[in-house]
């Protein structure tokens, strides 16, 4: 079937030029529209280099804001590390100069601590300035007819305590060598360098009969000099190297020879931790001293020493000298199970003197 329909003619007029006076035909309102949309675009190119130049621009901003930023936080650390470091320089300053007035206070309070012991020592004294004029009785220092020799108290101290005798004898042997010829670090004689500052803290607690435990083997200990020699009796397990001008005993502190408050004042000068059972020794020296008495006591003191117990199996001696050291903390416990504390004076950084007074009916040991 042919189709009959005309062949569709271009139109020509939209695109031709006019005819008769040779000028182009202006463009179609709707070509001109499209041409003005697409016109901006033509400068494309330009608008991204200028978006590109404004971020490489916000960025060196950026960057310098951050490393202000990062400046001025390092400025802030240094300035709080100077301000604490000057803190921590004032803190310390301060606590130097609390220290010291701490210092200075404790050094003012033990100068007036001292100053108040020593008054009170020149009062006794003066109480007891009477002494002499009219002594108190003391009945016979002789011992007992039926004490113990020498030899029986080391069996009866072997039975009590075997292990720790056998140690302790030993050093018996050496402490009788380490005491020839009086030297002044191991005897109480003239020159001492706190001999005579024991001999002021003893003097004002004389009176009546006075017993010397570990009197040495010099002829007397220089602070009992000045008392009279029928008032003092004086043991040692050491023989003398001259004979003493008192009554003495070679016997132990575990076995005193005489009748119960027998004495008015015990004297134990740097002995007491060379004996070998505490507890008896101080059960005896409870014995012997009178209700009024004391006990006067000069020793030393060894911070964190051990606490003594001669019983155990396995004692050995802590030096060439000792079985055992005092402890403050431990040595006035036991010391107040018998005695109480009446006066007590630090003579050094390590040695103390004591005054003891007898606590009730506590006689004799077990």
């Amino acid at each position: 079937m042919s189709d009959h329909r005309k062949p569709t003619v271009p139109d020509q007029t939209a695109t031709a030029p006019h005819a008769g006076n040779g000028t182009a035909r202006q463009p179609s309102r709707a070509r001109r529209a499209a041409a003005a949309a697409v016109a901006p675009w033509r400068h494309f190119p330009a608008v991204r280099t200028k978006v590109a130049e404004l971020v490489v621009q916000d960025a060196r901003l950026g960057q310098q804001l951050l490393e202000q930023g990062v400046r001025a936080s390092q400025e802030l650390v240094e300035q709080g590390a100077r301000w604490n470091r000057e803190l921590i320089e004032q803190g310390v300053l301060l606590r130097q100069e609390l220290a010291e007035l701490r210092g200075e206070i404790a050094r003012n309070k033990a100068e007036l601590a001292a100053y108040r012991q020593h008054t009170a020592r020149q009062l006794r004294m003066l109480i007891r300035s009477s002494f002499y004029a009219s002594p108190m009785e003391v009945g016979s220092l002789a011992p007992r007819e039926d004490r113990m020799d020498l030899d029986a108290c080391f069996r009866q101290l072997e039975r009590l305590a075997p292990y720790a005798f056998a140690a302790w004898k030993e050093l018996l042997e050496v402490n009788s060598h380490a005491y020839e010829g009086f030297p002044l670090d191991s005897c109480s004689v003239a020159g001492h360098p706190m001999a005579q500052e024991f001999c002021c803290f003893l003097w004002p607690y004389l009176q009546g009969a006075v017993l010397d435990i570990g009197c040495g083997p010099q002829p007397t200990p220089c602070y009992l000099r000045d008392y009279p020699s029928d008032r003092i009796a004086g043991i040692d397990p050491l023989p003398p190297a001259d004979g003493h001008p008192f009554v003495y005993v070679q016997t132990v502190a575990e076995f005193l020879p005489w009748n119960d408050k027998t004495f008015s004042a015990v004297v134990i000068a740097t002995s007491l931790d060379h004996v070998l059972l505490l507890d008896r020794a101080l059960a005896e020296i409870h014995r012997v001293l009178r209700d009024e008495g004391h006990l006067v006591v000069w020793l030393d003191h060894i911070p964190g020493a051990a606490k003594y117990d001669p019983y155990r199996p396995d004692v050995e001696k802590i030096d060439d000298f000792h079985l055992f050291h005092f402890d403050r903390p431990w040595f006035e416990e036991i010391m107040n199970q018998r005695f109480a504390i009446d006066e007590m004076a630090a003579s050094s950084e390590r040695s103390y003197f004591y005054a003891f007074r007898p606590r009730g009916e506590m006689r004799g040991v077990s």
